[in-house]
């Protein structure tokens, strides 16, 4: 089993300060890139992150998938960038690296 850890900065400048979290993010997957779990913490609201990750896991989702889906987000509110695909993009840079 392989991991990626990444702790996010949520930094939207319109957004009350408890949005403005700090997301420690950790994601699992295996050779194959097949997504195998997560584990997620911050003061922020982020339950349909953790949602997502359990409905790609059923799914059967790879890392590429989770890397170039498209997520909604609310300008002013959220970023256009989401922690699941920052993770994965960084998941996949590690390992065209090594």
């Amino acid at each position: 089993m392989l991991a990626t850890y990444i702790a996010v900065p949520r930094l939207v400048a319109s957004a009350p300060a408890r949005l403005n979290a700090t997301v420690h993010f950790k994601l699992f997957y295996d050779k194959t890139h097949r997504i195998l779990g997560a584990q997620i913490m911050s003061t922020a609201e982020l339950t349909a992150v953790i949602n997502t990750v359990s409905l790609a896991i059923q799914m059967g989702a790879t890392l590429e998938q989770l890397a170039y889906g498209d997520f909604f987000f609310q300008p002013g509110l959220s970023q256009p960038v989401d922690v699941l695909s920052t993770a994965s993009l960084q998941a996949l840079q590690t390992l065209a690296t090594n």
